[in-house]
C-alpha cells in the first residue's frame, strides 16, 4: 500500500510541477477573439531596465479546425510599455522587417510561441500598461496588463 501512495505522491508533484511557470509570468491576461484564438503574453519577472527581455507571445487555436495566421512582413509581433495612455517603449520601434507574404498553420488546440528578442530594455523604472500584439491576420487581439520595470 505504501507504494502506491508514494506513487501517488510522485504523480501529483509532477503534475503539479507541469503547470508552474518555470520563472516566467504570464499575468493571467489572456485576449479572445471571436475567431477561436486566444493570446497569452509570458515574459521572465522582474523586468529591469537596461537589461535583456524576451517576450513570448503565446497564439493558440482553441477551434477544433486548422486557422491560417497570415503574416504581410517578417514581423512576428509587437509589445508596448504605455504611462498614463503615452507610449515609452516599444519593441519593433528602430527595427526593420522584410516585406514578405507569409502562413502559419495552427491545428485545433494548437499553440505557437514567437519569440521577441529584446537587448536593452529601454523603459524606466515604473508601472506599465503592457500591450501584446500578434501582426497577424487574423488576429487574437491584443493582451494588456499591468507590468512594473524595475
Amino acid at each position: 500500500m505504501g507504494g502506491v501512495r508514494r506513487f501517488a505522491v510522485l504523480v501529483l508533484l509532477v503534475a503539479t510541477l507541469a503547470g508552474c511557470d518555470r520563472g516566467s509570468h504570464s499575468g493571467g491576461a489572456v485576449s479572445s477573439a471571436g475567431n477561436g484564438l486566444e493570446l497569452r503574453v509570458a515574459f521572465d519577472e522582474p523586468l529591469r531596465t537596461g537589461r535583456p527581455v524576451t517576450w513570448r507571445l503565446q497564439v493558440t487555436n482553441r477551434g477544433s479546425g486548422p486557422v491560417a495566421l497570415k503574416f504581410s512582413s517578417s514581423q512576428e509581433g509587437d509589445v508596448a510599455l504605455l504611462k498614463g495612455g503615452a507610449e515609452v517603449y516599444r519593441w519593433s520601434a528602430n527595427r526593420l522587417f522584410s516585406q514578405a507574404l507569409r502562413e502559419l498553420d495552427l491545428a485545433g488546440g494548437e499553440t505557437h510561441t514567437f519569440e521577441l528578442e529584446e537587448r536593452s530594455l529601454g523603459a524606466p523604472a515604473g508601472d506599465y500598461d503592457l500591450v501584446a500584439q500578434v501582426a497577424a491576420d487574423p488576429s487574437p487581439g491584443a493582451v494588456r496588463r499591468p507590468v512594473t520595470v524595475r
